[in-house]
């Protein structure tokens, strides 16, 4: 028998999409075939657990929801969160927030513990590592577009700020 955390189930059920665990479903079915051998084979089948280690956290919206009491700051957060893949700033954000820039980033700190420019850079670092896991990742001033940024050089500034080292860099170190 070969267990599963499967939930996709569940999943369509929810309003907000659940972050969930990624199952090895290639190995699952490498093993599955190879319990099917057996058997077809007349062999007796062994009564054990052969247990699938996962590939990882698929992160949907459930993971990014958080309670934040300052409505001011969770509307920020929301904003970033929703467009901050796009060539947004500080300004953008507090311009739809209902208090002074000088205010909101204020509470911002205070309830987030960051900047909103911190958390901003940090989110468009985050998805731009992920860009760079994948087996064959897109060009750098590709990643600079889908991550909110000017270009390549302005990637490069700020991959090198948030990690210390340059986005090929640390695609050599840390990817795959």
């Amino acid at each position: 028998m070969i267990a599963t955390g499967c939930h996709s189930e569940v999943q369509p059920l929810c309003r907000v999409p659940l972050s969930a665990v990624q199952e090895d479903q290639e190995l699952q079915s490498r093993l599955a075939v190879g319990c099917l051998d057996v058997l077809m084979a007349d062999k007796q089948a062994r009564e054990t657990m052969i247990s699938v280690p996962p590939l990882g956290v698929v992160e949907r919206a459930s993971t990014a929801s958080m309670a934040i009491d300052d409505r001011e700051v969770a509307h920020a957060v929301e904003f970033i969160q929703a467009h901050g893949f796009e060539p947004i700033n500080v300004a953008d954000v507090s311009g739809r927030v209902q208090v002074s820039r000088v205010t909101l980033e204020r509470r911002f700190r205070l309830v987030m513990g960051q900047s909103m420019h911190e958390y901003l850079t940090g989110m468009r670092v985050r998805r731009a590592m992920e860009l760079l896991k994948g087996d064959s990742p897109p060009s750098l001033q590709t990643i600079a577009m889908q991550c909110g940024l000017a270009d390549r050089r302005r990637l490069n500034h700020v991959f090198i700020s948030a990690s210390g080292k340059s986005p090929s860099a640390w695609q050599k170190e840390y990817a795959k």
